[in-house]
């Protein structure tokens, strides 16, 4: 007697790719907000700390964009909604910048190498002057054109805002490692002195109340 089998139709191999496709895009997050000189492995060592970076996408740029858009696949994800649940508590900042990034799921539209859905065709066909769809088209263009020229202003306007704070923070880097070599020189001149004539010196009581551990005592 044969014995039936519950089981359904074994899933295509378009399915499959696609199902695997999906499992990917629920474990990629997509964060923009970040600044032109972020690079991936700012980007990694920024999210490290909520799970594992798989790999980083850096989305191709158009004249649209104020801000660079990244792709980031977590190992699981668990991974990932730990990731949108830190920048919804707290603004997560990358790279030193002052702004913090937004994150979001990824959508398969994001995805440049998505596969077709199992199901769709995609068609192509030219559009002819006189067509509503040819008259639609070119006033679309003319408004992206348009965006595109206000976008490039503001992205220049951005550019320079950043470039200013980066000098700034180069600058305040560089004062405070000045101070701390000036320190550094003081401590072992004074240190020389001391030798010298033969006075025993702790720089770390240098500047204290000498009635302070009195005091302290008499408590």
């Amino acid at each position: 007697m044969e014995g039936s089998s519950s089981r359904g139709p074994r899933p295509s191999a378009s399915e499959q790719e696609y199902a695997k496709f999906l499992e990917k895009v629920s474990r990629t997050l997509y964060i923009d907000n970040l600044g032109f000189r972020v690079t991936k492995a700012m980007i990694r060592s920024g999210l490290d700390q909520f799970g594992k970076v798989v790999g980083v996408e850096i989305l191709p740029e158009d004249n649209l964009s104020t801000s660079l858009c990244v792709l980031v696949e977590m190992a699981t994800e668990k991974d990932a909604e730990s990731v949108i649940e830190a920048a919804r508590e707290l603004p997560l900042l990358i790279g030193g910048m002052p702004r913090p990034v937004r994150v979001l799921p990824a959508e398969p539209e994001m995805f440049e190498d998505r596969p077709v859905p199992p199901g769709q065709k995609i068609e192509f066909r030219w559009v002819y002057p006189g067509e509503p769809e040819f008259v639609s088209g070119g006033a679309y263009k003319e408004i992206l054109d348009r965006h595109e020229r206000e976008a490039e202003m503001l992205m220049q306007l951005q550019q320079e805002e950043e470039l200013k704070l980066l000098r700034k923070q180069n600058q305040s880097l560089r004062d405070i490692v000045k101070t701390h070599d000036t320190l550094e020189s003081a401590k072992r001149e004074t240190k020389k002195l001391a030798d010298a004539y033969g006075l025993k010196f702790d720089w770390k009581t240098l500047g204290s109340d000498p009635g302070s551990d009195a005091r302290r005592k008499s408590l």
